[in-house]
């Protein structure tokens, strides 16, 4: 049975991220496997000031915030599947600080993601996804699965710009559950 972790970077709960979330983690527990949803905009995370501490210390960071347990969860995880809205051209704020954080864990194990299964779902507000910023998104963590040999394995993105309208998508619910199998295989 996979662990599956899911990086909920939107702060709207019952909003069109959550509406993907949610198919995803029917399809990764449809799967047999479990999932557990960490709403990132719910903690106290501090963004990485580069620092670099974290090469020496037993923690990931020098912060004493709510990401080093997410780390140790993140680290864990079979399968990971990072959520956002897209603002303002990319991800939101909550799901970045979350990210550049890993570079602790980077620094202590530079294969912490090597070989883990990766998922993205986006959801954006323009009509046009090469105008909305969602390429941008996705082009960040294809780079990112490339550095760290982890493997995208699916992404699911949709125009949304009215809370619960990413529903309507049916082809695109159905994505997302498939989505969710993927992760938890």
């Amino acid at each position: 049975m996979a662990k599956v972790l899911v990086l909920n970077g939107s702060p709207r709960r019952g909003g069109n991220t959550d509406a993907l979330t949610a198919k995803a983690a029917e399809g990764v527990r449809s799967a047999g496997s479990q999932v557990e949803e960490i709403f990132l905009s719910a903690l106290k995370i501090h963004p990485c000031t580069g620092c670099e501490s974290c090469a020496s210390i037993e923690a990931y960071c020098v912060s004493d915030d709510d990401m080093n347990g997410v780390m140790k969860k993140v680290i864990e995880a079979d399968a990971i599947l990072l959520a956002s809205p897209v603002w303002w051209f990319n991800i939101s704020t909550y799901l970045k600080a979350a990210v550049d954080r890993f570079y602790g864990a980077l620094m202590k194990d530079a294969a912490f993601l090597k070989g883990k299964k990766l998922g993205l779902a986006f959801c954006y507000g323009g009509d046009d996804e090469l105008t909305s910023g969602v390429k941008n998104a996705i082009n960040s963590f294809q780079d990112i699965a490339t550095y760290t040999e982890a493997q995208i394995v699916g992404t699911v993105q949709g125009h949304a710009s009215e809370k619960g309208e990413i529903l309507k998508n049916a082809t695109l619910m159905k994505s997302a559950v498939e989505l969710g199998k993927k992760l938890g295989e």
